[in-house]
Order: structure tokens, then C-alpha cells, then sequence
């Protein structure tokens, strides 16, 4: 079922990752040592524009909007690794989360012992802050 599943998407997500991740400083002959996708571009200036037009400079509103972010991309890169490497058991019954992308994840880049820790540390910092 995956890789039907893979297949019918795939043209698509290789079209809109070209289109979003074009890199426009590069077309035109600047190079900043890394590549600037056109999504990051598109979003930087529409904010700069949107907050002078709209007259909405609100410092004290910085921090929350910073954390915001910063809440935003751990949750996205947490529910990102949980589905990566989750475990099926042959019964159907999925198991995942946190400690096994820690384990699991670090194991595979070489970090073993790492992981192993990492898993312990998540595992007693939430068994602890459930009381």
C-alpha cells in the first residue's frame, strides 16, 4: 500500500520541491555559500512587507513569536522522527515516539551508547514530571 501510495505522490512532491526550494540568488550569480530557497525568500519578504505596510512592529510581542517558531519546528521535527522510526509488529499494533528515535535514530549514525542515554534521560524526565 506504501508504495502505491509513494508512487501517485511522487510526481508532485518532485515538482513543488523544485519550485520551492529553487535556489533564485543562484540563477542570477550570487552565491552565499549555501543555497536560499525560493520558499524563504517568498516568506522573509512577505513579512518585511506586511509588517511596515500594516504598521505592526510589536517588540514586545518578539519573544512569543520567536518562541512560537521555535515550539512549531521541535513539534514538526518530533512528529517527523516518531513516524520515521516507528515499530509494526506483525499483529498490526504500532509502537514509536520519542525513546525509540533516540535509540534507534543515534544508533544508526554511530552513536550507540548515546542514544541509549538519550533514551534513559527522556524515559526518567517524563516518568518524573507525570507526578
Amino acid at each position: 500500500m506504501n508504495g502505491t501510495i509513494n508512487d501517485v505522490f511522487e510526481p508532485i512532491v518532485q515538482s513543488l520541491t523544485k519550485i520551492l526550494f529553487w535556489d533564485p540568488f543562484a540563477a542570477v550569480g550570487f552565491h552565499f555559500g549555501a543555497p536560499v530557497p525560493f520558499i524563504v525568500v517568498w516568506l522573509i519578504a512577505g513579512a518585511i512587507f506586511f509588517t511596515f505596510y500594516l504598521k505592526f512592529i510589536n517588540f514586545r510581542g518578539l519573544k512569543h513569536g520567536v518562541d512560537l517558531a521555535l515550539g512549531r519546528s521541535s513539534k514538526f521535527a518530533e512528529c517527523t522522527l516518531g513516524v520515521k522510526y516507528r515499530k509494526m509488529s506483525p499483529e498490526g499494533v504500532v509502537s514509536g515516539g520519542p525513546m525509540y528515535y533516540l535509540r534507534d535514530g543515534l544508533k544508526e549514525r554511530g552513536y550507540k551508547n548515546f542514544g541509549g542515554c538519550g533514551y534513559r534521560v527522556y524515559w526518567k524526565a517524563d516518568w518524573t514530571s507525570s507526578f
